[in-house]
């Protein structure tokens, strides 16, 4: 089962329609654990510590940060980064497939960015 963390800048109305097609996924956001502010490196501490892959729209620092933890040898359990430009429904889509046709461990230690 995918374990989530979703960063305070992801969209929600795209998280809530991938759940629907997707019920079964394990996820708290930024917001419910206290880390609306805080800075990357500590969302990236606290999924890496529950073991979550982060899903966010932030390619212009989590990207960076979330190397930085694999060059230092630190776990991650995976970063997807969708470009916020992408359509709802297109993200939704690449969601669904993600989801359903990969397993969790397959993204450890790994920065995917799903772009335009």
């Amino acid at each position: 089962m995918f374990r989530l963390l979703l960063d305070h800048n992801f969209n929600q109305r795209v998280f809530r329609q991938v759940l629907r097609r997707v019920p079964n996924l394990d996820y708290v956001t930024a917001e419910e654990l206290g880390l609306d502010r805080s800075a990357d490196p500590v969302i990236l501490e606290r999924a890496a510590s529950e073991n979550r892959i982060v899903l966010t729209h932030d390619a212009a620092t989590m990207i960076d940060f979330a190397e930085e933890r694999l060059i230092a040898g630190l776990p991650l359990p995976g970063v997807v980064v969708i470009h916020k430009e992408i359509p709802v429904g297109q993200a939704v889509e690449w969601l669904e497939i993600f989801f359903c046709c990969s397993e969790p461990g397959e993204w450890a230690n790994r920065v995917t960015w799903l772009r335009l």
